[in-house]
């Protein structure tokens, strides 16, 4: 959870957007992360002096997780957190990949993250090349991964998940029609990838 809050919550475009940081961060979104850790699912890339310089935060995506993101949000009093779930609630809900893909639970790349100092290194594909492998081991039929920036995309794409959903920022918006958040460029599009792992 240090890691990511050290590398996730400031380099992450969207988070960045939201101006979501340490301080912002509360009990709910820090529950909800480490809930991902607990199952088991999570895949650290270590540098040789033993510091983290990666995170693939793994987790179980079931049907009804996007219903359960959208009330965890309702309950959130600060904007830019509930922003945030509403957000990850939409992209788990519309691809509706358990039905096109016919599978009741999906393994879920959920959180992608590399050490500044790390970048371009390959961790990143590396990190998701092996989750989808423990996926595969664990009896998963389908992963997914929900691309927030460009790229976790090109990552998701060079690890050979094809694209099943895609929408633009600005088509986000709230009850005024106002948008939700946009990101700086390249970082246009929420995108959702998925693989059937027996091709992997």
């Amino acid at each position: 959870m240090h890691f990511i809050r050290e590398n996730f919550y400031c380099e992450e475009p969207l988070m960045r957007s939201l101006k979501i940081t340490k301080s912002v961060a509360n009990a709910t979104l820090e529950c909800y992360l480490s809930a991902q850790l607990k199952h088991g699912f999570s895949m650290l890339a270590v540098a040789k002096d033993n510091r983290i310089v990666g995170v693939a935060m793994n987790q179980r995506n079931c049907q009804w997780d996007g219903d359960k993101l959208k009330q965890q949000g309702d309950t959130i009093q600060c904007d830019p957190l509930r922003k945030l779930f509403y957000i990850w609630s939409i992209v788990s809900t519309e691809p509706q990949l358990h039905q096109k893909l016919k599978a009741s639970c999906i393994f879920e790349i959920s959180i992608l993250a590399t050490a500044r100092e790390a970048q371009r290194q390959g961790i990143a594909l590396q990190l998701t090349l092996h989750s989808l492998r423990l996926a595969r081991d664990l009896g998963f039929e389908v992963a997914r991964m929900d691309c927030t920036n460009e790229y976790s995309s090109k990552v998701a794409h060079r690890a050979g998940m094809e694209c099943m959903w895609s929408v633009p920022y600005k088509h986000l918006v709230d009850s005024d029609k106002k948008s939700v958040v946009q990101p700086e460029d390249p970082h246009t599009h929420i995108r959702v990838h998925a693989v059937r792992l027996k091709d992997v």
